[in-house]
Formats: structure tokens, sequence, C-alpha cells
């Protein structure tokens, strides 16, 4: 059987915390991480993997970059408003402005990048921000598994990334 995507888990985001110079409140970071848990509640992507470990996986790219604190609570709560009835507001209330001002900044940033390709027409960016904007997520497996056979997808260990099994994934076929 073909090895998966590889997401980072919160226990993998709290050993890149200790092990980074970086000075991080861990109880606002576990805050968020519960927070982002709860509202995803049994959310799965189509493969079948829990939806909080994408934003785990974002959370834990940032920590490797040294971010701050409220840039790795923004990661975890990334999706929440996307993805679930909460909203800004809630996100400001609990985790303060600066946290809500960079959930909008992520979110607004797949708009922008929609805007900024200059290989789709007009037309077709304005089709896809409005996907964007009434996107659904469907919750449970596919009826049929694809056959992976021959793509190559490496472990965090194996010297692995997100981006580098993503590309492999979209490249594969």
């Amino acid at each position: 059987m073909p090895e998966r995507i590889y997401y980072q888990d919160f226990h993998e985001l709290t050993v890149r915390i200790q092990n980074n110079a970086s000075k991080y409140d861990f109880d606002k970071i576990k805050a968020a991480y519960d927070f982002a848990d709860n509202a995803h509640g049994d959310q799965r992507r189509v493969s079948g993997v829990p939806y909080i470990l994408h934003p785990t996986s974002v959370a834990c790219i940032l920590a490797d970059m040294g971010m701050d604190t409220d840039a790795i609570v923004a990661a975890l709560l990334h999706d929440v408003v996307e993805d679930t009835p909460t909203t800004a507001k809630e996100i400001r209330e609990i985790f303060g402005e600066d946290v809500e001002l960079l959930v909008k900044e992520a979110i607004d940033a797949y708009k922008a990048k929609l805007q900024a390709v200059d290989w789709m027409t007009e037309e077709t960016k304005t089709n896809a921000i409005k996907k964007l904007d009434t996107m659904q997520v469907k919750i449970g497996y596919p009826e049929e598994w694809e056959d992976y056979e021959g793509l190559e997808l490496k472990s965090f260990e194996e010297g692995g990334s997100l981006f580098e099994n993503s590309l492999s994934l979209s490249n594969w076929r």
C-alpha cells in the first residue's frame, strides 16, 4: 500500500516549539489548537485524514520559520472561520485582534493569489472566488480509493516535506 502524505499533529508542533529558540505562549497555542480541534470536530478530508491536521501542519511550518505565537495561533485557526460556523468576531474575542487580522489575511491571500494569475479569464477568477466563498467541506470517506501505485511520498523522518509530497501528488499520473 502506498505511503500517505505526511501531516504534522499537535505533538509535533509542540516539539518544534520547544526546540525553537523563539519564545512562545504555549497556553495560547494550546487554547487555539483545542478551539480549532473542537470547531472542526469530526471533519475529515476526502482522503479520510482528520481536518485538524492541515492547520497543525501549517503551524509547524511557521514554527520552523521562527514565526511568533500569534502567527502560529492564526495558522491553527485559519480554516475555522472558513469551514465552521465560527466567526472572525469570535476569534477576536477569544484570541485578540492581532490573531483575527492574521486569520483574515490568510483567507484573503487565497483570493489575492487567484486575482494575480494572468492565465485565467476574469470570469474564471470570479467563479473561483465565488467557489471559495461558498466552499463546503465534505466529511467522510470516498466511495472508492485511488490506486496510488508509483506515487513516491516521503515522511518527515525520511527527509520529505508537505510541499515536496504535494508537488509529487500534483505531478503524479
